[in-house]
């Protein structure tokens, strides 16, 4: 039972983080968080630790819990690393993909695709665009490269919601995704490489830039 409830608190404060609920820097007090999402502590320190285990907030020895400061070398760090470690992982689910991975590709595309359409439903977008960027990786069957790229999306999800959206890049982003399908498809490995390069820069960069200007300033 306690699992079960640790699982959806989990959840819970997972999407207020990604929310942006909780200011940057702020210590999380146990206290507050039990009365907030009516849970016991049992529970509720097993979802901080997961979370913090994901990276999405902080722990440390004797202070307990607290959300991540923003940083511009930060985001670069997250950038670089999920460009290494997600053309590798493309690299080897492009080789080694099989049929059932095309089609599972195909439908979470086509899901991702309708969504675009409108912007009414933001969090059913983000669920299909996770799943899309997971498929597209899943075939190279390494469960640490995967799992370690979805510690990199959660890392980065903290950012996302600091920028303004631009629709401008959003459309570009769009289209990129129909051109890793069609290159996984191919089997054009090179070419989705350099692809998912330019795609996770450009998701990056309003972020990047913000935070940026802001470190300039005196």
């Amino acid at each position: 039972m306690s699992q079960t409830k640790s699982s959806i608190i989990y959840e819970k404060i997972k999407q207020d983080l990604t929310d942006g609920l909780y200011p940057a820097g702020e210590k999380l007090k146990i206290s507050r968080l039990k009365e907030n999402y009516n849970i016991s502590l049992t529970p509720l320190r097993e979802a901080l630790s997961q979370l913090a285990a994901q990276g999405m907030i902080d722990q440390e020895n004797n202070k307990g819990f607290s959300i991540p400061n923003l940083s511009y070398l930060d985001i670069l760090d997250i950038k670089q690393t999920r460009i290494l470690v997600e053309t590798e992982a493309l690299r080897l689910s492009i080789r080694n993909g099989d049929m059932d991975w095309e089609a599972s590709l195909v439908a979470t595309h086509h899901k991702l695709d309708r969504l675009s359409l409108s912007l009414k439903d933001l969090e059913a977008w983000s669920a299909a665009h996770e799943e899309f960027h997971s498929i597209l990786l899943s075939g190279s069957s390494s469960k640490y490269l995967l799992d370690f790229s979805a510690r990199l999306h959660l890392a980065l999800d903290k950012y996302r919601r600091i920028a303004e959206p631009n629709q401008e890049i959003r459309k570009t982003l769009d289209a990129q995704h129909s051109e890793l399908l069609q290159l996984a498809l191919e089997r054009n490995i090179e070419k989705a490489v350099e692809v998912l390069t330019s795609h996770i820069t450009l998701s990056c960069q309003s972020a990047i830039d913000l935070l940026a200007s802001k470190e300039a300033q005196p």
